[in-house]
């Protein structure tokens, strides 16, 4: 998303964009990007500085951190700010700023939910389909308790 400094009106914009999932890059398959990055933003100038503030939605997979299955995640930063100085004529990128915010927003122990029971640490069946049926000696984790 680009703001251009020239054609901002004096009273500010409303900007929403979806931005593509792209932008985002991030290592590794633990979050996905599928869908756009929804922007919403209101840009003004105040003197010499550009004041832009609104919220950003996305909704990434992400890998649970118990069970390792992927789950849809609703991501949201409602309080996205940006600052900046500027000069007639400039045009600022917001992009690197809104990725910026949505990293800093994911979770960093994702959950598929509070109740995950994960894997067993024997045979690595996943415990939210049940007991797994192996010969581990963890509580809850065999069919022999």
């Amino acid at each position: 998303m680009k703001v251009y400094v020239s054609k901002l009106p004096r009273e500010g914009v409303r900007l929403r964009s979806g931005e593509p999932a792209g932008i985002i890059d991030i290592e590794g398959d633990d979050a996905v990007f599928d869908g756009p990055i929804d922007v919403d933003v209101f840009a003004r100038l105040t003197g010499d500085t550009l004041l832009v503030k609104g919220t950003i939605n996305a909704r990434p997979r992400l890998r649970c951190s118990r069970c390792l299955e992927y789950y849809e995640h609703t991501l949201s930063c409602p309080d996205y700010m940006f600052t900046t100085t500027v000069r007639d004529g400039d045009i600022i990128d917001l992009t690197e700023s809104i990725r910026e915010d949505i990293i800093i927003a994911l979770p960093l122990k994702p959950l598929c939910s509070e109740d995950c029971k994960g894997l067993c640490p024997e045979c690595g069946g996943s415990l939210n389909k049940g007991p797994c049926g192996c010969s581990c000696a963890g509580p809850g984790l065999s069919e022999q308790e």
